[in-house]
């Protein structure tokens, strides 16, 4: 499986998992805003509230957000190594081309790699991805975007929000 496969597959399989927003599609502070003014820093996009270098000092503040979001927040699964846990009791839905597996998120795995370390993603066919950290980008709203790069040099975002995780 390309890495742009799992890309694929994982971003599919975090849109699946989130709840619909009820704030305007692309308003600053969104999953989908965010991501945009993280991947293409002044390329028209709104300047996020605060980015932070690897080394820095926000991740403190980022892991008190995340902290009291609580146990029933959408990227609330604990650290055990890895981004996602597959689902072992929900199948896989086919949809044309596209194949959606049902995932657990874990936000406290992506704040563990921040500041310098290393994030993992095993694919639903078991091989390993491992995103290098780059920087991170708090945002107004509460929302903050994890922002790496693969052994080759792919940019990768991630972004965390109470209801989406999207990538």
């Amino acid at each position: 499986m390309s890495l742009r496969s799992l890309s694929l597959v994982l971003a599919a399989a975090l849109l699946a998992a989130c709840s619909q927003d009820s704030t305007t599609p692309g308003a600053p502070g969104t999953g989908s805003a965010s991501a945009s003014a993280a991947a293409s820093p002044g390329g028209g996009a709104p300047a996020p509230a605060s980015a932070t270098a690897a080394g820095g000092s926000g991740i403190g503040g980022i892991a008190a957000t995340v902290a009291a979001r609580g146990p029933a927040a959408i990227g609330a699964n604990p650290d055990r190594g890895d981004l996602v846990a597959y689902e072992p009791k929900r199948e896989a839905e086919r949809r044309g081309a596209h194949t959606f597996h049902p995932v657990r998120i874990s936000e406290d795995h992506a704040l563990a790699a921040s500041g310098g370390g290393t994030l993992h993603i095993t694919g639903p066919d078991g091989r390993q991805v491992e995103l290098v950290y780059d920087r991170h980008v708090e945002h107004p709203r509460g929302d903050w975007s994890w922002i790496g790069h693969d052994r080759s040099g792919v940019a990768a975002v991630l972004t965390f929000g109470a209801r989406a995780v999207f990538g």
